[in-house]
């Protein structure tokens, strides 16, 4: 019996070999691209949404010092305005609130469902 050539192609990786590290950089900028463009998509189709938390979550963390995803959204869902839409959507929309450059993580909180740590943000200011 013959053994087969596990050696990937030209250009492929195989699977204990990431390929080179122009190979690895090319794939992170690739990541970066999808996400960057994910977060826009997201900000069109629920752009008012995300700035009604951005709003939400300066105003906690200059009241507080620090916010989570979670004061905003406990927030959100009791203001009568956003609760049926924050009802209706998964967490995603979170993503682009603490993506500016005016938030500095400050740490970790264990408020997430069933007490799963998620980031605490500090409000640095607009740039």
């Amino acid at each position: 019996m013959a053994r087969r050539n596990t050696k990937p192609l030209e250009g492929q990786m195989g699977l204990f070999n990431p390929g080179s590290p122009e190979a690895q950089k090319g794939r992170l900028q690739d990541e970066a691209m999808a996400r960057d463009a994910a977060l826009e998509l997201l900000n069109f189709h629920r752009g008012e949404l995300i700035q009604a938390a951005f709003a939400i979550a300066k105003v906690i963390a200059r009241a507080n010092g620090t916010v989570t995803s979670t004061d905003v959204l406990r927030v959100l869902k009791q203001d009568p305005a956003w609760a049926r839409e924050v009802a209706e959507r998964d967490r995603r929309f979170m993503g682009p609130v603490f993506r500016k450059k005016c938030w500095v993580q400050e740490g970790w909180a264990s408020t997430g469902s069933h007490r799963r740590r998620v980031p605490k943000w500090r409000y640095a200011g607009e740039k």
